[in-house]
């Protein structure tokens, strides 16, 4: 006669453990990237901007320091909802890609500034947009603030002070 069989019964409970320790929110949990500004918007989605340094986008002189002359900010649109239809991501992406450019402007003391140069970024997921936005400044002043008047979405007029740069 034999006894119970228990090597089921341990099979069961490491298959059981190992399924708990899989679905763990410290596991599984991806890192949110933190930027220089974001603002979140229930129905729309997230906008957010980060200083770069101008050498990630263009290439500068030996001797010129192009920070003292210009400003690249990183802008960044992760929206919430994003629609499918053919005609609407037509007009999105143009806009993304051609027109968001337009609708920003710097500030420094009482002088504004549009960007005097623009480079969309290519990304993988159809919700997240994002360019390098590059302002000229004067005397090597930093702009004192950014201001997007949105054209296309529901952002409106947003101003973003720029402290400590």
């Amino acid at each position: 006669m034999t006894g119970p069989n228990y090597k089921g019964f341990v099979w069961l409970i490491f298959l059981g453990a190992m399924l708990c320790c899989c679905n763990s929110k410290s596991i599984t949990e991806v890192s949110k990237a933190q930027h220089w500004i974001e603002i979140n918007k229930a129905s729309t989605g997230t906008l957010y901007i980060d200083s770069v340094p101008l050498q990630t986008i263009m290439e500068l002189p030996g001797n010129m320091d192009g920070n003292k002359k210009f400003r690249a900010y990183l802008i960044g649109f992760a929206d919430s909802v994003v629609s499918l239809e053919k005609e609407v991501l037509i007009k999105r992406n143009k806009y993304y890609q051609y027109d968001l450019q337009h609708n920003w402007e710097a500030i420094t003391e009482d002088d504004i500034s549009k960007p005097v140069f623009f480079q969309p970024k290519i990304s993988i997921y159809n919700s997240v947009n994002e360019a390098v936005l590059v302002f000229e400044t004067n005397e090597g002043r930093h702009p004192d603030t950014l201001v997007y008047t949105d054209a296309y979405g529901s952002w409106g007029k947003q101003k973003f002070i720029l402290k400590g740069e």
